[in-house]
């Protein structure tokens, strides 16, 4: 086992702040393997134990195939400003702040319920063989129509 007997074992996953490298890439590799795992908040706060630069270059090669529920969180300023650049380089959305990183969060799950919501109303009225700027019109329909139903008074 990678993780020591102190760790959280639950939701924040705290890897706890002796954790080397290799922490970190299992705990990550195990979150991204995770099917029931959705968006991982990667937060870091520096400690005189372990660079963070040493974190990043090890970790952002793992998230960066899933930066699009990878978030990188790194606390300190200047002393993280080198992992925090390897963590932008790889394409990772990075925030100054846990705060900001979950309303990023909660804004793009919207977005996506919002987008799967309006696909599956206008691909229900289409047929299969339907092609791409029926699509978009069909969904444009569905999304004027919310929009009216919203609009108009009860």
């Amino acid at each position: 086992a990678v993780l020591p007997a102190t760790w959280s074992r639950g939701n924040p996953i705290d890897i706890i702040g002796d954790a080397p490298v290799e922490r970190y890439t299992v705990a990550l590799q195990a979150l991204l393997a995770e099917p029931a795992a959705g968006a991982v908040l990667f937060m870091h706060a520096p400690t005189a134990i372990l660079a963070s630069a040493a974190i990043a270059t090890a970790c952002a090669p793992l998230a960066a195939p899933a930066r699009d529920r990878v978030m990188g969180c790194w606390l300190g300023d200047a002393a993280v400003a080198e992992a925090r650049e390897t963590f932008q380089h790889a394409g990772i959305a990075d925030y100054a702040t846990p705060e900001e990183a979950v309303r990023a969060a909660l804004t793009s799950l919207g977005y996506r319920c919002a987008e799967v919501s309006i696909g599956l109303s206008a691909a229900a009225t289409l047929p299969p063989e339907a092609d791409t700027e029926s699509r978009v019109r069909a969904a444009l329909a569905v999304l004027r129509r919310g929009v009216v139903r919203k609009e108009t008074p009860s």
